[in-house]
Order: structure tokens, then C-alpha cells, then sequence
């Protein structure tokens, strides 16, 4: 009696175990206090992203894909960005018990690495292309308050798109159409 109530514990706990999920984790990360350009921002994150075994493909200005794969599992997650911040939003996944809301926890260990890992290159300037000088100068001249314009009105039309209240398509195009008039 005793043995059955012990083995009716252990499968219970590793059945409970087995259906842990956390919330996806998305990532929404303004940088406020660096001075960086896009192709700043996109080798930090490719560099960052590369140093955790994700494969990445650019997608088009200010956008990113990047899938990683270990063993039966697979997770795909898009970066958009620009020189004031970045996000990393998910797209993908193959074996992760993805719900509609909730994920395997390695799916957030996986991206909680990958922000640590830009962050990190952003402070240390771990950038593999270097801007021109004219550039730099380009981008320093616009005021604090059009970079914040900008922002704001790419979480603006983000969070149209996240309610559905606009297409992908009509979401990219004005996404990047804010970012050439910038």
C-alpha cells in the first residue's frame, strides 16, 4: 500500500513537471543611453545572436529573423529595430508546447540569454561594421525629441498590429516607412 502511494506520488509530480509552461516572454527594449546608429544595432544583435548558436537572416531594413535548433526542438523569433531600441518577438517553435499564450521555460531561457547577450555588446561596442564618419554626424544632429517621436509611433502602430487592427503587410510598410523618413 505504501509503495503504490509512493509510486502514485512520483507519477503525479513528474506529470505536473512535465506540464510546466511559463508566459512567452516578448521583448520590448528602448536604448536610451547610447549612441548607436542601425547598423550598430543590427551587428550587436547578430554578433549576440551568433554567440548562442541562432542562425540569422536579415529580413529587410530594421528586421531580423533568427531560428535556433538543438535536438527535436526549434524556436524562431523576429527582431525588428532601429538605433533607439529594439524587440524580439516570437514566430516559431517546433516541440516547445507552444498554447497560444504559454511555452516551454527553455523557449525564455533561450531569449532572457540572447537580451543579456545584446545588451552586453551594445555597452562594449561589439559591432562588426564600423560607421562612417559623416553618418555619425548625421545621426547626432537629430534632436532627443524626434528620436522619442519615432519611437513612440513604432510602439503606436506595434500595438495596432498586436490587436489585429492592422495587416502584417500594412504594419511593415508604415514600420518602415517612419524609419526612412527618420
Amino acid at each position: 500500500m505504501k509503495r503504490i502511494f509512493l509510486v502514485s506520488l512520483l507519477l503525479l509530480t513528474l506529470f505536473t513537471v512535465g506540464l510546466h509552461a511559463d508566459a512567452i516572454l516578448n521583448i520590448n527594449q528602448p536604448v536610451r543611453t547610447l549612441k548607436v546608429n542601425s547598423e550598430q544595432m543590427k551587428s550587436a544583435i547578430i554578433n549576440a545572436a551568433r554567440e548562442l548558436q541562432w542562425q540569422v537572416t536579415p529580413e529587410g531594413e530594421g528586421r531580423l529573423t533568427a531560428r535556433y535548433e538543438k535536438s527535436d526542438y526549434m524556436a524562431k523569433i523576429t527582431i525588428n529595430y532601429a538605433p533607439t531600441f529594439y524587440t524580439i518577438n516570437y514566430a516559431d517553435s517546433k516541440r516547445m508546447r507552444y498554447d497560444g499564450k504559454t511555452i516551454h521555460p527553455t523557449y525564455n531561457r533561450l531569449i532572457k540569454a540572447l537580451q543579456t547577450n545584446i545588451v552586453r555588446n551594445l555597452k562594449s561596442g561589439n559591432f562588426a561594421t564600423q560607421t562612417h564618419p559623416a553618418a555619425e554626424q548625421k545621426a547626432e544632429s537629430k534632436p532627443a525629441g524626434e528620436e522619442e517621436e519615432l519611437r513612440t509611433k513604432l510602439l503606436k502602430i506595434k500595438r495596432l498590429h498586436e490587436e489585429g487592427l492592422i495587416t502584417t503587410e500594412e504594419y511593415d510598410a508604415k514600420r518602415k516607412s517612419l524609419i526612412m523618413s527618420y
